[in-house]
């Protein structure tokens, strides 16, 4: 599993700041499991960032999606009429999502909202191990 924490609010904030359509985009998949980008934190982000303009005075809107997967074309594909009603789409998905969600909408700027950490499981909940870095040459017939 992909392994990630969300970015603090500040930095989203500075990314997105000078738009006034917002979309925040979950997956549910990986960053579901580890707390970071499903429904649960689409929601809590939006309301943030809805919270932070309303206190700057500002009407900004900001709209939620959770795909059940950014990492697959087939449903980045279903969020069309969403993304192209907004400005800006802050992507609670790994790397891999956020750039596939770049791909499909060049026109909207897609910005990760989560820094992916690793790959890896799940020890207890909230605590994660690292157990692969993707390197292409693994050796775990020899290390175990």
């Amino acid at each position: 599993m992909i392994v990630a924490d969300q970015k603090p609010l500040e930095e989203i904030i500075e990314r997105v700041k000078d738009n006034r359509k917002i979309l925040v985009a979950g997956c549910n998949e990986c960053v579901t499991v580890c707390e970071a980008g499903g429904r649960k934190e689409v929601g809590v982000l939006a309301s943030a960032l809805r919270l932070y303009f309303a206190n700057q005075g500002q009407d900004v809107a900001v709209g939620e999606i959770t795909l059940e997967r950014q990492c697959d074309r087939e449903y980045v594909q279903e969020a069309r009429e969403q993304v192209e009603a907004h400005e800006v789409v802050v992507s609670l998905a790994c790397g891999v999502g956020c750039q596939f969600m770049a791909e499909e909408y060049s026109t909207t700027p897609c910005l990760p909202g989560v820094n992916t950490k690793f790959m890896g499981g799940k020890v207890d909940r909230g605590i994660w191990a690292e157990r692969c870095q993707g390197c292409g040459a693994c050796v775990l017939a020899d290390t175990g």
